[in-house]
């Protein structure tokens, strides 16, 4: 369903809803954050393909488990390695990517 291309922006709003209103009832498997990063993966295709007449790219990048407040120590990457990861994202020629050490990953 979020992984179909003709996805558009309304839909994918209505699916994220319809996600939490089942939450709130105390229905469904998949966890706030899992959803979270397939709904923003589904809107970095929506975008791409919204603004590519513009010619603006949108991709997204996973900087990975990155040593930081946020990571904490035991984070197998350094802060320059996520960043190279972010840095591939804005520099690639592609669009409505979703990158991990500037290999693309499947949606």
């Amino acid at each position: 369903m979020l992984a179909d291309p003709a996805l558009t922006r309304d839909a994918l709003v209505a699916h994220v809803k319809d996600y939490v209103r089942a939450g709130g009832k105390g229905w469904g498997t998949a966890d706030a954050y899992a959803v979270s990063k397939v709904a923003l993966n589904a809107l970095t295709r929506i975008l791409a393909a919204e603004l590519a007449a513009r010619q603006i790219r949108v991709n997204a990048t996973d900087p990975g488990w990155v040593r930081s407040d946020m990571g904490g120590r035991s984070a197998p990457r350094s802060i320059e390695q996520g960043a190279a990861s972010v840095l591939f994202g804005v520099t690639t020629t592609e669009t409505g990517g979703i990158f991990h050490d500037g290999t693309a990953v499947a949606p």
